[in-house]
């Protein structure tokens, strides 16, 4: 196919110098033609592809929402259990030594650190105990 249009560029290139190409582009056109019609003739057997496409394409803008509610979630979610590390700081002062005070900050250290690890909890990325845990400690209540 693109060399038949290489062709014919050629020749239409070369038609003012010879009269006689013109002919030879025309059929080269011709021959253009009927292998667009084969191909045209192949695409319709993929029409249950063709089919599968649009649907993706469709259902594109419902997937943005969904991702959008998500996201929403885990951030109502991040600054709830952000608030619960907050209070747990400002209760044990200055002695972040402990482990639960480092698990804490491992976690739930800021409202990034907070939707990612809320994030990998839900996606398998951390078993959901590991962030958890600190949680537990500092109140039962946060526990299954």
């Amino acid at each position: 196919l693109v060399l038949t249009s290489i062709v014919d560029m050629i020749s239409l290139m070369l038609q003012d110098s010879i009269p006689s190409n013109l002919a030879i582009s025309r059929v080269f056109r011709v021959l253009r033609f009927f292998r667009l019609a084969r191909i045209s003739r192949v695409i319709r057997h993929f029409s249950s592809l063709r089919f599968v496409l649009f649907a993706i394409l469709d259902s594109m803008s419902s997937l943005f929402w969904c991702l959008v509610l998500i996201a929403i979630t885990l951030y109502v979610f991040a600054v709830m259990l952000l608030n619960v590390a907050s209070e747990h700081f400002q209760q044990a002062g200055a002695s972040m030594e402990e482990q639960v005070s480092q698990d804490l900050r491992f976690w739930y250290g800021g409202l990034y650190t907070s939707m990612l690890s809320l994030f990998m909890a839900i996606s398998g990325g951390a078993d959901w105990g590991d962030p958890m845990r600190p949680l537990v400690e500092v109140h039962p209540l946060y526990g299954p």
